[in-house]
């Protein structure tokens, strides 16, 4: 971890840079949450651009105590990395797992979830790893002991879909297992309400503000349908119902393969004589394939570390408990082909995420210097000449972090009427000089590719290119060429004048072009 920030760090002109500009979305709403009272990602209101609540509340109280300071997200992924590896070592350990195993499995948590790229994207992953391998543990230890636990479940209940929406899944499975094999009614009954409450009461507080009900991340990158209202649940439920029918083959594959988990567990303890609901393994093993099932059946942009991270460290931390709990199984030789057969399949396993890893681990410190050579001196610029103006943008983390301007949001995460726009398949160059001219736009900071198909663009004709940054070996940014132009006529001289006046502080791999290397 040390290596990674000092070689960043070098990279970086001494700044310590976070690997995504996501990182500094949240880091801007905290500010304007601990300082203004503002949930947005400007003072200037209300915007529903976090989906992640509790790490925006935790960054926000710790800004709140200590003052916003970009290091915060980092000694919080740090200590929540710690923690995630201590209950790992500490729960094997209390079920026999001998040191040199847990030395094997604590180095595979570490470097196949990878958990050292992820502290330095500075969101909330690492969080959402430690809540979810204590939820899935405690409540297996409910239905186990059938008396313990119950406070505990609840908090980490109601913690869960706050870290990340998707623990909504691991709450309404570990609710309907609950009512299944437990045998008190009331805990699954309050860890389903009191795990959606709070989801429920911010959908209410969006939707009050004029947003959706779902984060608009997840509007937009998810492919959610909005709820704006109570007439839109039943939309809702036509999205769910098309997904699956959609992907029925998948499903379908992974019911079969569900079911065949579970008949051989049926038949493992049958055989062994152990009651199903007596085995802590057995609910773990449902959790996590409920929840890999319906991330392949729902996850409609692929495999991505930081979204499935968790899913990797749960099935390390759930095999190396089978292991343990069925030492038996494993020690008897007549089941050497059993044992050549698990261990092939986990190798296999191990060696696709190791390689998956090494390469993310590679490309940190890259995608750190990407975004100290683009967002961070976009924002540096804006600071050094554009405070409290108003500027379009399409990438809004670290501009919006540092500075305090009026932001148009071009790409909808922070304005909800660029949102439904874009949604609704109409965004155009009408649309856009529309918006920019009734929000009295300076100047916007794009993505040209973006904004263009082919040859043509949606950006308005009239605007003013006044120049371009390149960066090199790009393997984060959303492109590797952003435009500076000039939206107001009387912004061009000063627009590429102030290009010229920054061109000395820029890192000198930035490739600059346009008007204002002329001038």
């Amino acid at each position: 971890l040390m290596i990674l920030f000092e070689i960043s760090r070098l990279k970086n002109n001494g700044y310590f840079v976070y690997s995504l500009d996501d990182a500094y979305i949240h880091m801007a709403m905290s500010k304007n949450l601990a300082l203004h009272g503002i949930w947005g990602v400007t003072s200037g209101g209300f915007t529903s651009s976090s989906s992640s609540l509790l790490w925006t509340l935790l960054l926000g109280a710790l800004f709140y105590i200590f003052g916003p300071h970009v290091s915060v997200p980092l000694i919080l992924n740090i200590i929540f990395a710690l923690l995630a590896v201590y209950s790992v070592y500490y729960l094997l350990k209390k079920h026999g797992m001998k040191n040199i195993y847990v030395l094997f499995v604590l180095l595979g948590f570490i470097l196949l979830s990878p958990l050292p790229p992820l502290i330095f994207t500075g969101l909330e992953h690492v969080l959402h790893i430690f809540i979810s391998i204590l939820f899935i543990y405690f409540l297996s230890m409910r239905i186990y002991y059938n008396d313990r636990y119950f406070l505990v479940i609840i908090l980490l209940g109601m913690l869960l879909p706050l870290v990340r929406y998707e623990g909504i899944v691991m709450v309404v499975a570990g609710s309907l297992l609950l009512l299944a094999f437990g045998k008190k009614r009331l805990l699954p009954i309050l860890l389903f309400v009191f795990g959606l409450l709070p989801v429920f009461i911010f959908g209410f507080v969006s939707i009050s503000n004029g947003w959706s009900f779902f984060p608009n991340s997840m509007v937009l990158k998810g492919g959610l349908p909005d709820i704006m209202s109570f007439n839109d649940v039943g939309f809702f439920l036509y999205y769910l119902a098309e997904v699956f029918y959609g992907r029925s083959v998948i499903l379908i594959l992974l019911l079969i393969g569900v079911f065949f988990f579970i008949g051989f567990f049926l038949y493992y303890f049958k055989k062994e004589n152990i009651g199903l609901i007596k085995n802590p393994r057995f609910i773990m093993l449902i959790l996590l394939l409920v929840n890999v099932s319906l991330y392949i059946v729902f996850a409609g942009s692929g495999w991505s570390y930081r979204y499935q991270s968790f899913l990797v460290a749960l099935g390390i931390f759930v095999i190396s408990y089978l292991v343990i709990e069925n030492k038996k199984w494993f020690s008897v030789k007549k089941t050497k082909v059993k044992q050549y057969v698990f261990g092939t399949s986990v190798s296999l396993l191990s060696l696709y995420f190791l390689y998956q890893a090494v390469i993310l681990i590679w490309n940190t410190p890259a995608a750190m210097n990407n975004i100290y050579e683009q967002q961070f001196q976009m924002a540096c610029l804006i600071g050094n000449y554009y405070e409290g103006k108003t500027i379009a943008l399409n990438d809004i983390g670290a501009v919006n972090y540092f500075n305090n301007i009026k932001c148009v949001d071009l790409w909808g995460l922070s304005n909800i009427d660029v949102s439904k726009e874009m949604r609704r398949g109409s965004y155009s160059e009408n649309y856009i000089r529309e918006i920019t001219r009734s929000n009295d736009v300076d100047i916007a900071i794009l993505y040209d590719s973006w904004f263009s198909e082919g040859d043509s663009t949606i950006l308005p004709q009239e605007w003013v290119k006044a120049g371009e940054w390149k960066i090199l070996n790009n393997v984060i940014a959303g492109d590797d060429v952003v435009s500076f132009y000039a939206v107001k006529p009387d912004e061009e001289n000063s627009l590429i004048l102030n290009l010229k006046k920054y061109s000395k502080l820029l890192p000198p791999d930035v490739i600059q072009s346009g008007k204002y290397m002329n001038r």
